[in-house]
């Protein structure tokens, strides 16, 4: 919970830990399930109330830690500085992603100022152009991180990283939870990234180089 808050407070970003944490839960509650099946144990839910009761108390410490750092005090101090109001913020956004921040600020659930950073950012990648192969787009391009990874990592991470997936596409490697708990926010976070307006470097999705650096070490530990 510290953890997250801490993510939330240092990185808009740290906003896609939320699904990625329910995802990985979800997944640990299917683990079990499967595992108890073929042992032929009776399945309960306890196990699952017992993980969704920890993911609320995480999260609860997490906006907790959110709002002590605004020192828990939704509106933000703009005094001698003209600025537009969260509605004008928000009007370029998504449907989905300016509702959620207008509910937000309309029962002050968030710190105005995060909301507006939140807008902020969404605001600045939805305007800023990218160069690709040789062309300038008005926005991201989905090709635009993988062709950037396969440039940035060399071909002796490249050439594990694709070692390892054989070893696990194959059963070689019959680890199922460990390469689901380091592929899973990986993937996620590289999807998102790819979905993103924003194409203006690979710093942006360097949160997934520990984990597929991770997978690949792994994978050639176990190859050899």
């Amino acid at each position: 919970g510290l953890t997250f808050g801490t993510a939330l407070v240092v990185k808009h970003s740290a906003v896609l830990l939320a699904p990625i944490l329910i995802l990985l839960a979800i997944g640990e509650l299917a683990g079990r399930w499967w595992a108890a099946r073929r042992a032929g144990a009776p399945r309960t839910s306890v196990g699952a109330a017992r993980l969704a009761g920890a993911m609320a108390v995480m999260a609860a410490i997490a906006i907790f830690v959110l709002w002590g750092v605004y020192s828990f005090r939704y509106a933000m101090h703009s005094t001698g500085v003209s600025m537009a109001p969260l509605s004008h913020e928000v009007e370029l956004l998504s449907p989905a992603i300016r509702q959620t921040i207008l509910f937000c600020a309309h029962y002050h659930l968030l710190p105005e100022s995060y909301l507006f950073g939140l807008a902020d950012v969404q605001r600045v990648g939805n305007s800023m152009p990218s160069y690709i192969f040789g062309k300038l787009y008005a926005h991201g391009q989905w090709f635009y991180f993988p062709v950037a990874l396969s440039l940035k990592w060399s071909i002796g991470v490249l050439g594990l990283l694709a070692l390892a997936i054989g070893a696990f596409a194959t059963g070689r490697v019959r680890k199922p939870r460990e390469v689901y708990f380091l592929a899973l926010p990986a993937a996620f976070y590289l999807a998102m990234a790819m979905a993103s307006p924003l194409n203006i470097g690979v710093r942006h999705v360097l949160p997934i180089f520990p984990f597929a650096f991770a997978l690949a070490g792994g994978g050639a530990c176990w190859l050899i």
